[in-house]
């Protein structure tokens, strides 16, 4: 069992590097990085049901566990950070696009030629 759990929280750390990486390269245009982001997540979700099986069997962390488990927490941190960002810009670019939409319905009926030369506005 401590292989296992030796195993478990070494890839967790490197899923965690790996998603630190990703996250700080990610350039915003790139949606293919994106789904790399939701797979890393998915596997480190994995890693962590893993951990939290082994703990809940009775199985006690090494001190080496431990730390390596904590510099995990620090990477993720780091990683949240970083994608909390991300969302936040995406969130600012989606209200930019929905408030111009909104604009260009407002001022839709400006663009069609008038058969008269003049045009009725119909907004109130």
């Amino acid at each position: 069992m401590t292989s296992d759990m030796d195993t478990i929280v070494a890839e967790y750390y490197s899923v965690s590097q790996l998603l630190l990486h990703e996250v700080q390269q990610y350039e915003l245009e790139g949606e293919k990085e994106a789904d790399n982001w939701l797979l890393l997540l998915d596997k480190r979700e994995a890693l962590v049901q893993e951990l939290q099986q082994g703990l809940a069997n009775g199985y006690q962390l090494s001190k080496k566990q431990k730390d390596v488990l904590h510099s995990c927490l620090e990477l993720d941190k780091a990683s949240m950070d970083r994608i909390s960002e991300w969302m936040g810009l995406i969130q600012n670019k989606m209200n930019q696009i929905q408030k111009s939409k909104v604009t260009a319905q407002q001022y839709n009926g400006y663009s069609i030629p008038e058969a008269y030369g003049s045009f009725f506005d119909k907004r109130k």
